[in-house]
């Protein structure tokens, strides 16, 4: 639970499409965070990949967290492991605390949810956007940058 990560095919995905991770681009602004299992089923695969789409076309500077992906450990306290929850948070947090990360641009509603209000009660504090209507006129460069949707 606590690393589900990408599979394969989202990995293969994000190659085709041109899309960094953290590894080959420590320095992006944004980190997209497309959910604990973004390709687990064909339609939050397909999702996930406009959304990348959406971001790259609008040259917003992001790069993903790829294999080394976690869950944001709402599953965990969805099945009522609390404390197991508060370590992959904390886990996240020191991760992306190193990585420099101030700026997430999330898919997941829930990881949304976290990212914003729970994490916040570990010590996390990152700008937090939620992509929910990619296709949406008023998102531009400008709106995604200010984090007003």
């Amino acid at each position: 639970m606590e690393k589900e990560g990408w599979s394969t095919m989202g990995l293969n995905c994000m190659k085709m499409m041109g899309i960094p991770t953290f590894a080959e681009r420590p320095d992006a602004e944004y980190l997209f965070f497309p959910g604990c299992n973004p390709f687990a089923d064909r339609s939050k695969g397909e999702w996930n990949m406009v959304c990348m789409q959406l971001l790259r076309d609008r040259k917003i500077d992001f790069a993903v967290l790829g294999k080394d992906q976690w869950c944001c450990g709402d599953k965990a306290c969805q099945l009522g492991y609390g404390e197991l929850s508060g370590l992959i948070s904390q886990r996240n947090i020191t991760a992306w605390q190193e990585l420099k990360i101030k700026k997430i641009v999330t898919s997941c509603p829930r990881c949304f949810y976290n990212f914003q209000h729970k994490y916040r009660r570990y010590g996390g504090s990152f700008e937090v956007i939620l992509l929910s209507r990619p296709c949406d006129e008023k998102l531009s460069i400008q709106t995604l940058q200010e984090g007003v949707w």
